[in-house]
C-alpha cells in the first residue's frame, strides 16, 4: 500500500483497561487505507522486557517456507542435463544451484523462478561432470536445499587417432583408445577411398586382426562408437597381404568318391 502504514493494537475484549506492557497476543489484521488494525483474540503471558513486536501473516498456509523437494535426479544427455524433482507442497517456484565440483553449489541460485518440476540445462560441455541441488520457494521463503544430484553430459566419441595397419600373411590394425567409446567399427575397401559407410567388422578393443584374405592391398578406416552415436571415420591406412588362402568364411566344396582323404575341389 502507499504511504507509511501504522498499526493499531486494540485491547483484549472485556479486559477493562490497557493490557500489561509486554503481553503477546493472537488475532487478525484488518486494513483501512494506510492503517492496519490488529483484532485481539487472545492474550498470553507477560514479560518484563520487550524489545520489538513481530507480526507474521498466517492467513495462507501457516506462514512457512515449503518443504525440501524430493526425490531429485539428474541425467546426462548429448549437450544437456535433464533434471527432475518431486513437487513441494505450497511451493510457487523452484531454484536450482549448480557446480562443477561436488558440494560446491553455494547459496546463489544458478536458475530461479522455475515454475515446474523439470529443467533442462543446456549450458554444459560434454565430458564435464555437473552437480546440482534444488530448493522450493514461496512468498515466505525458501526451503533447505535438496540432496545433491550429478550427471555428465556426453555425445558421440571423437575420431580414433594413431591408426596403423601391418600386413603380411594377415593384417593387424591398431589405434589409440577413445574416451567414452564402447567399441570400434572397422571399414575396409580394396581400393583407396572405397571403405564406404557400412562397418566391415567391430572390435571392443583397440586392435583387430584378420587373416585368410587373398594376396593384395587392403584399405581401412576406424570409427569409435558409444550409445550416443558413431564418430567420424579415421584417416585411411593400408596394408598388403603377401600370401593367403582365401577368405575362411567362403564355403568349400568337397567330394568324397569313397576313397581316401580328399582336398578341396578334388575327387579321388
Amino acid at each position: 500500500m502507499s504511504g507509511s502504514p501504522s498499526v493499531t493494537i486494540s485491547n483484549a475484549p472485556g479486559s477493562g483497561g490497557a493490557n500489561t506492557n509486554g503481553e503477546y497476543a493472537t488475532g487478525t489484521f484488518t486494513a483501512s487505507g494506510t492503517t492496519q488494525t490488529f483484532n485481539w483474540t487472545g492474550a498470553g503471558s507477560s514479560y518484563t522486557v520487550i524489545g520489538a513486536i513481530s507480526v507474521r501473516d498466517t492467513s495462507s498456509g501457516g506462514g512457512n517456507p515449503p518443504p525440501t523437494p524430493t526425490p531429485f535426479s539428474a541425467t546426462g544427455n548429448n549437450g544437456s542435463v535433464s533434471l527432475s524433482w518431486g513437487s513441494s507442497s505450497g511451493a510457487t517456484s523452484y531454484s536450482l544451484f549448480r557446480s562443477t565440483s561436488s558440494g560446491g553449489e553455494g547459496t546463489t541460485a544458478y536458475v530461479s523462478n522455475i515454475s515446474g518440476t523439470t529443467y533442462t540445462d543446456s549450458a554444459v560441455t560434454n565430458g564435464t561432470p555437473y552437480y546440482y541441488k534444488v530448493a522450493a520457494v514461496n512468498s515466505v521463503g525458501s526451503s533447505a536445499q535438496s540432496g545433491e544430484a550429478s550427471a555428465t553430459p556426453a555425445g558421440a566419441p571423437t575420431t580414433p587417432t594413431g591408426v596403423t595397419a601391418t600386413g603380411g600373411a594377415s593384417v593387424t590394425l591398431t589405434w589409440n583408445s577413445v574416451s567414452g567409446a564402447t567399441s570400434y567399427n572397422i571399414y575396409r575397401g580394396t581400393s583407396s577411398g572405397g571403405e564406404g559407410t557400412s562397418a566391415y567388422a567391430n572390435s571392443t578393443t583397440t586392435t583387430y586382426t584378420e587373416s585368410g584374405d587373398p594376396a593384395g592391398t587392403y584399405y581401412y578406416k576406424v570409427a569409435a562408437v558409444n550409445s550416443f552415436g558413431t564418430s567420424p571415420q579415421s584417416s585411411e591406412v593400408s596394408a598388403t597381404v603377401t600370401s593367403g588362402g582365401g577368405n575362411p568364411n567362403t564355403p568349400v566344396l568337397q567330394i568324397n568318391a569313397g576313397g581316401g582323404a580328399v582336398s578341396p575341389f578334388v575327387a579321388d
